[in-house]
């Protein structure tokens, strides 16, 4: 056991000569979602598109694309509305802000008061005034010194604050849209502060869900009607839903859609629509434009398209879906979404979107026999390589939904030539698949009916988090079959409400939990206590709920948590970095996911978005001098395992018989772990001369040496 101390750290002392941790705001890259698009707008030569969080804009002189904040220089990507005159571009975001931008230079108004974020619907200017419509009502702003000269919150009484949708003003009256109704206000009246002078317009029992200006006359619009100001019907649809109306050029556009969810768009002309040829690939338009004569529109999924040219404008290499969680195996990072898109990135190579016909709410990845396996909470599990469901229907599955029509599968992962399970919520959740017909079920103490969410290899056990109130983690020795509980109730974790748990180069586990961090030394689980990590004077990040751990190949532990990253270095005690919004460009401090690659990039995952940070810290190269596995020679009738020691950080480790066959193949976390002699059929080897291969994430195999069995 010294002798495999020594040689860890070695192989750490390696590793920190050519890897020391630095970040700067530079290091920081953004993987947003560009392809669904909400809103349009032209702003001097440019379109520019946003989707709910990230943008991108089109350079029509030269169909050149830029993205984020090489498109705008933006405190808060979360663009929701927007306006310009001659001097600005006003732009409202979800945060209650609203960034005034002029040639290169940039304003910010603060519309929020009291820590409470106001939503900004739309932004409308009559002569030198911005009127905000928002959550908290209508925001009269003054463009001479950019303030608030009013704010119109109460239209009824003057208890109820009402959402207002869109505000338009002429010379003579305030026209305010709520959620359900439509508010007028003269302003012979002078005072929009008292509720009791505002009047609302009744449509009987239509209800207007838009409301726009053509020829300087008020016109609103339902799912079915448009009516003008006297409130007649200008133009109704009969067999579709109206889903926006705009006027271009002296001409009405309307978006519709029909019954079978198709999207429709052209303009009024003698009480029918004009329409527009759109491609059948494209759906769920949410915005368009006109100008130069040419129809823009935006999408969910495709980005902007103009009409007239039938050409296609997004980014490349961009993600196509809104992550809730990442995966990472070997060089690849995975992203999942509750759609039936998962998207991946390998290396530092383009974005990859594949979409998944029928098959949402994933739950993980993983590559099996050089096929990509995808998870569901709803649709058990497919092989997208080979485009096969697996689900209780295929044959000897072992699979069981969750309720009458759900196969929920909380977790996979690719260990020991077999494709391993959990399918939540059933009797015996974890299962192995060899990816053709065999199965297997294991019945495990304690793990009945525990709602498993995640697992883990961890050498020769797999530990399991559990959603059970009474367990936290579920440790199953593979070779042994023995069952062992981390929980509160008998003193081993601080929280039985458990997130991740991940193994560092050293051997120690780390816990991380809603109550903080915690971990326990690997080579003596049983015996020992766990450890809460310190800096000789305090105690770190108790009380701080901790949702996930990586582990760079400098052995700094990252985490992610509700109080955004910390990076925490355990052999100096010492938190080198504290990421969050006030100390960088993170989009929230709300953390769900670190993934690490192979190349030094460590991808985070907030409820806003996914970012990514170039650290210094890459994979070493494999070092053969620092493996070691003993005893060789091994005596059968002394010794029941192989040790390995040394081992970098994820290996893949193949023995061989002389000849070639394959005996025994195990993906290694990295430093040490001990072999039972079991075959992959399941029988000890016999006496003999065996090869012994690792393998890096790359594919490059290293032969590192023989082993004499007697």
């Amino acid at each position: 056991m010294i002798f495999y101390k020594i040689l860890i750290f070695i192989l750490f002392i390696n590793i920190k000569l050519y890897s020391q941790l630095y970040v700067s705001d530079s290091d920081w890259d953004l993987h947003l979602n560009l392809k669904d698009v909400n809103h349009i707008v032209k702003y001097e030569n440019s379109i520019y598109c946003f989707s709910s969080i990230g943008l991108y804009s089109l350079d029509l002189s030269d169909n050149s694309i830029s993205r984020n904040l090489n498109a705008l220089d933006l405190d808060d990507l979360s663009v929701r509305a927007t306006a310009q005159d001659s001097n600005y571009f006003f732009l409202g975001t979800a945060s209650g802000t609203v960034e005034f931008i002029t040639g290169n230079k940039k304003k910010i108004l603060n519309l929020s008061e009291d820590n409470s974020i106001i939503n900004i619907n739309s932004i409308s200017l009559f002569k030198n005034n911005l009127f905000i419509s928002t959550s908290s009502g209508v925001f009269n702003v003054s463009l001479d010194g950019l303030f608030i000269k009013e704010v119109y919150r109460y239209f009824e009484n003057d208890s109820e604050v009402k959402n207002i949708r869109k505000t338009i003003v002429n010379d003579s009256a305030i026209y305010a849209l709520s959620d359900d109704k439509v508010y007028h206000f003269n302003f012979e009246n002078r005072n929009p502060l008292d509720y009791n002078l505002w009047e609302e317009i009744y449509f009987q029992d239509d209800h207007p869900v838009g409301i726009f200006e053509f020829n300087n006359l008020i016109y609103y619009y339902s799912t079915t009607n448009i009516y003008n100001l006297e409130k007649k019907i200008f133009f109704s649809s009969i067999d579709r839903q109206i889903k926006k109306v705009k006027e271009y050029s002296g001409k009405i556009y309307v978006l519709t859609t029909d019954q079978l969810n198709n999207d429709h768009l052209g303009f009024v002309e003698d009480g029918k629509i004009i329409g527009y040829s759109i491609p059948a690939e494209i759906n769920q338009i949410t915005d368009f434009l006109v100008f130069n004569n040419e129809l823009w529109i935006s999408s969910l999924g495709d980005g902007l398209f103009n009409l007239d040219k039938m050409m296609s404008f997004s980014p490349n290499n961009s993600v196509a879906s809104t992550f809730h969680n990442l995966v990472n195996y070997e060089n690849t990072i995975f992203g999942l979404s509750d759609s039936n898109i998962i998207s991946e990135r390998e290396g530092n190579l383009e974005w990859r979107n594949k979409k998944v016909n029928s098959f949402s709410e994933m739950t993980s990845a993983t590559i099996y026999d050089d096929k990509l396996y995808i998870s569901s909470k709803k649709d058990g599990i497919i092989n997208y390589t080979d485009n096969k469901l697996i689900n209780d229907l295929t044959p000897n599955s072992l699979l069981e939904k969750i309720n009458e029509n759900d196969i929920y599968i909380s977790d996979l992962k690719s260990m020991n030539n077999k494709l391993w399970i959990l399918n939540y919520g059933v009797e015996n959740p974890l299962l192995s698949f060899d990816g053709d017909s065999e199965w297997m079920r294991y019945n495990i103490n304690y793990l009945s009916n525990s709602f498993p969410k995640s697992f883990e290899f961890i050498n020769e056990n797999i530990w399991i988090i559990s959603e059970s109130p009474n367990i936290g983690i579920l440790i199953y020795n593979m070779v042994s079959k023995d069952t062992d509980i981390l929980s509160v109730n008998n003193g081993r974790l601080n929280s039985n409400s458990v997130n991740d748990i991940k193994m560092d180069l050293d051997g120690n586990i780390w816990i991380a939990s809603d109550k903080g961090l915690i971990y326990y030394p690997e080579s003596d689980l049983i015996n020992s206590e766990y450890i809460i990590p310190n800096d000789g004077t305090n105690f770190l990040f108790r009380g701080i709920k901790i949702n996930t751990v990586e582990v760079d190949y400098a052995n700094n532990i990252w985490l992610g948590s509700n109080n955004g990253v910390f990076v925490f270095n355990n052999k100096k005690d010492k938190i080198l970095y504290h990421f969050n919004q006030d100390s960088s460009p993170i989009l929230s401090d709300s953390v769900l996911s670190i993934k690490s690659n192979q190349i030094g990039v460590m991808y985070v995952l907030t409820n806003l978005g996914l970012q990514s940070i170039n650290t210094s810290i890459t994979r070493p190269e494999i070092n053969t001098d620092n493996i070691n596995f003993y005893p060789n020679p091994l005596k059968l009738l002394e010794h029941d395992r192989l040790y390995f020691a040394g081992l970098p950080s994820p290996t893949k480790v193949r023995v061989t018989s002389i000849g070639g066959d394959l005996i025994y193949e195990t993906k290694s976390s990295g430093g040490g772990f001990s072999w039972n002699l079991l075959s992959e059929t399941g029988s000890k080897i016999q006496p003999g001369i065996f090869l012994i291969f690792i393998t890096q994430d790359d594919g490059e195999e290293y032969l590192i040496g023989k082993i004499l069995v007697l």
